[in-house]
């Protein structure tokens, strides 16, 4: 089961790739989330984690666009230019994809309380 739909998706991008292309992203996204999450022992379920799938899927989609020229960074076209910073979005994407994991895994962690004993009695 993914921790996002490619219904959100295509919704939070406007993405027009089959839902296949989409699925294969966001089950990308999941593996990495999932890996961190099993090295830290905790599970992975609500909003954070839906976020952080959501935010890790466009960082790759964005990364597929750019790498088939759907979007390139510049485009020039009759005298008119345009140019976008896709790679400072993919980063940021994927930095805020993973301070959600790392929030979700220090609320999930258990808390490390030692008993320590009184040596005065």
């Amino acid at each position: 089961m993914s921790y996002c739909s490619t219904a959100e998706l295509v919704s939070a991008t406007g993405a027009t790739y089959d839902a296949a292309v989409l699925q294969a992203l966001i089950d990308r996204a999941d593996r990495q989330i999932t890996a961190r999450l099993n090295a830290a022992r905790v599970t992975g379920s609500g909003d954070a984690i839906k976020e952080a799938s959501l935010s890790l899927s466009i960082s790759m989609l964005l990364t597929r666009m750019r790498m088939d020229g759907t979007k390139p960074a510049s485009l020039s076209m009759g005298g008119l230019s345009m140019s976008d910073n896709i790679d400072q979005a993919i980063r940021e994407l994927e930095s805020r994809a993973w301070e959600l994991v790392q929030d979700h895994i220090a609320y999930s962690s258990p808390s490390r309380r030692y008993y320590v004993a009184r040596s005065d009695r």
